[in-house]
């Protein structure tokens, strides 16, 4: 996949208001999606994501050391953008009990 490969983003809901069935949709292409600014939300969903990752690895006593790793980059690089958010605290707090 390089750059340039399309990439369709479709979410489905319903109104909340009127429960009317509504689409929206984004076509772009990866290279589009990189190219802009990082929504810090972005970095805590990668911080989440890696925490998990680090966790289901020391549970399955697989690549544990590379896991915590990726772990703790991700929750350095969310904590730069976010410094007061108390979830990545808590993040924190469950990578450091898995070691």
């Amino acid at each position: 996949m390089g750059a340039d490969t399309p990439i369709a983003v479709v979410a489905r809901y319903r109104d909340a208001l009127t429960f009317e069935e509504r689409e929206t949709r984004l076509d772009t292409t990866f290279g589009a999606l990189l190219a802009g600014p990082v929504d810090p939300n972005m970095l805590k969903g990668a911080a989440i994501f890696t925490v998990a990752e680090a966790i289901k690895a020391v549970q399955s006593s697989t690549d544990v050391v590379a896991d915590i790793a990726a772990a703790d980059a991700a929750l350095a690089a969310a904590r730069l953008a976010l410094p007061m958010d108390r979830e990545l605290d808590e993040l924190q707090a469950m990578l450091g009990a898995i070691r």
